[in-house]
C-alpha cells in the first residue's frame, strides 16, 4: 500500500484478519502467510533496507498504525527475548 508517509506492507496478526481488510480493499489481492521468524530473521529487514514500512493491524476502513520496519523488529525482538528466550 502507499499512503502519505510512503509505502507500507500490511500485516495481520491472523488470516481472519487479513481476509476481511484484503477484500474489502484489494479484491484481487491475496492473503500470504508468514512465520514470525521469516518475518523477523528476514522480511522486517529487507523492508528496513527498502525503507518500506508496516501497516499493522490495517482495518477494513483502510485505517492502520504505520511503524518502520526497523521499529517493528525490535518490538517484535524485545518481546520475543524476554517471553521465548529459549525458543527463538
Amino acid at each position: 500500500m502507499s499512503g502519505g508517509s510512503g509505502d507500507a506492507l500490511p500485516l495481520w496478526p491472523a488470516r481472519s484478519f487479513a481476509s476481511s481488510s484484503v477484500a474489502e480493499l484489494w479484491p484481487t489481492g491475496q492473503v500470504q502467510a508468514v512465520s514470525l521468524q521469516e518475518l523477523v530473521n528476514s522480511l522486517l529487514p529487507s523492508l528496513a533496507m527498502e525503507a518500506i514500512g508496516v501497516a499493522v493491524l490495517l482495518g477494513p476502513d483502510g485505517a492502520s498504525s504505520v511503524l518502520t520496519a526497523g521499529e517493528l523488529r525490535g518490538l517484535l525482538t524485545e518481546y520475543l527475548e524476554e517471553h521465548f528466550s529459549d525458543h527463538f
